[in-house]
């Protein structure tokens, strides 16, 4: 859990965000962890679109 809290810290760091604070970093992996998830879910969703439309 550690390494992925550097790792967005980092990320806040290189876009510019204010990085979360130590206490918080646990949440903040778990929603960019929500947020990566909503992202592919809607790209899969979007592959499977046209088979819908046949």
């Amino acid at each position: 859990m550690k390494f992925l809290g550097a790792l967005v810290r980092a990320l806040h760091c290189t876009i510019g965000i204010t990085p979360p604070p130590a206490e918080q970093e646990s949440l903040f992996v778990f929603v960019w962890f929500g947020i990566g998830m909503f992202l592919v879910a809607g790209f899969v969703f979007l592959l499977y679109l046209p088979s819908l439309l046949r």
